[in-house]
């Protein structure tokens, strides 16, 4: 199921512009904090509610039971988009879809479990799946 916020205050935001810096609390995000293992991204950009939902499918698919997996990113800004054929003007579009906006440094998944071969080789598969550059993470 696709996820979108429940509430809301305001409809539509503002875009954001994806710079390549690393995000405010690069401190925090450097290390994991609730797992053993975290995908950490390297570059900017956006992620839709279709990449998180696909990634929990294939993690949930390739770890089963022996791992916990906890998503640090949720889709809460909106994007709005003009249906076609319109013409210029006439205010600001509906809301199209959700994506969360993801800086450098943002951690994106976080694994806690047994078996670390089986981690690595499911995050591998992730990385592919997702449109921005991403960088395994252990806990010291």
């Amino acid at each position: 199921m696709l996820k979108t916020p429940r509430a809301f205050k305001y409809k539509k935001s503002h875009k954001v512009r994806l710079k390549n810096i690393v995000s405010k609390n690069y401190v925090l995000q450097d290390s994991v904090q609730l797992g053993v293992v975290a995908l950490k991204s390297l570059e900017s950009g956006r992620i839709t509610p279709n990449h998180i939902n696909c990634c929990r499918q294939l993690l949930n698919k390739s770890l089963k039971k022996y791992s916990q997996i906890r998503f640090a990113i949720f889709p809460h800004t909106p994007v709005t988009k003009k249906p076609l054929e319109i013409r210029m003007g006439k205010g600001k579009g509906a809301v199209d879809r959700w994506v969360f906006n993801v800086f450098s440094g943002n951690t994106i998944v976080e694994i806690e479990g047994n078996n670390l071969a089986l981690i690595k080789k499911g995050l591998n598969a992730i990385r592919n799946k997702l449109p921005i550059k991403t960088q395994i993470v252990y806990e010291i």
